[in-house]
């Protein structure tokens, strides 16, 4: 899973590799630039308005429903990141954790992630057999960009998602 895709829909000519802004050159005018200039001002304000209401270090999994689905109807995730992050839920629901209990989801995923690491290195040294942690690794990232925002809402910009 890629975070960085937190800012799908701009055109890579506009954002270069490690997300500054690129020149645009002969490719576009100086509206698309600031088309493209506006729509990420507007993504980035949703998504700092949105995680501003949460906390992922004291969430309920009705809660972290509520932001995530705050976050597709305003565009800041796709639909396929919407569904990658529905598993933190299931994971939730499969813990035995009620839908309006706190839960610290960066402890949360930093216990399932130790506590599944033997079985991770047992797969690693069987090629053909799958990676335990990969779909986990990848929703403690989400966690972990998510918690980071939080701590610092003002910041929010290109470095600050890619």
């Amino acid at each position: 899973m890629q975070i960085s895709s937190v800012l799908s829909g701009f055109s890579e000519t506009a954002l270069g590799q490690r997300g500054e802004a690129a020149e645009l050159g002969d490719r576009a005018g100086s509206d698309s630039a600031g088309r493209i200039v506006a729509s990420f001002a507007g993504r980035s304000d949703a998504l700092g308005n949105i995680l501003s209401q949460y906390d992922v270090a004291d969430i309920s999994p009705r809660q972290f429903s509520e932001m995530l689905q705050k976050l597709f109807d305003s565009g800041v995730i796709s639909d396929k990141e919407f569904r990658q992050l529905a598993a933190v839920r299931q994971d939730l629901d499969a813990a035995g954790i009620k839908p309006d209990d706190a839960v610290n989801l960066l402890e949360f995923y930093s216990e399932k992630i130790e506590e599944l690491q033997p079985e991770a290195d047992a797969a690693e040294a069987n090629p053909s057999g799958a990676d335990p942690l990969g779909p986990l690794l990848g929703r403690f990232e989400w966690i972990q960009k998510f918690a980071a925002i939080q701590l610092a809402p003002d910041s929010i910009g290109l470095d600050a998602l890619v």
